[in-house]
């Protein structure tokens, strides 16, 4: 099961990939839809990154465990 998701997310990025560099031919659709998608990607890691590291750790703890600063 776990080899199947591998490789379909390689097949995925491959296809990406292609999408991205589609751009050297012409402005299209398929450069829109993987654009938009590396970007609402990348934004979904940092705000996970954030959440966990920042947020968490220096706001939400101590709040919950009353040590305000």
């Amino acid at each position: 099961m776990s080899e199947t998701w591998l490789m379909l997310g390689g097949w995925v990025a491959a296809g990406l990939t292609i999408f991205i560099f589609s751009f050297l031919y012409k402005d299209n659709p398929f450069f829109k839809v993987a654009e938009h998608l590396y970007l609402g990607a990348g934004m979904g890691w940092l705000f996970q990154v954030s959440v966990t590291s920042v947020w968490i750790p220096k706001i939400w703890e101590p709040v919950l465990n009353g040590e305000l600063l």
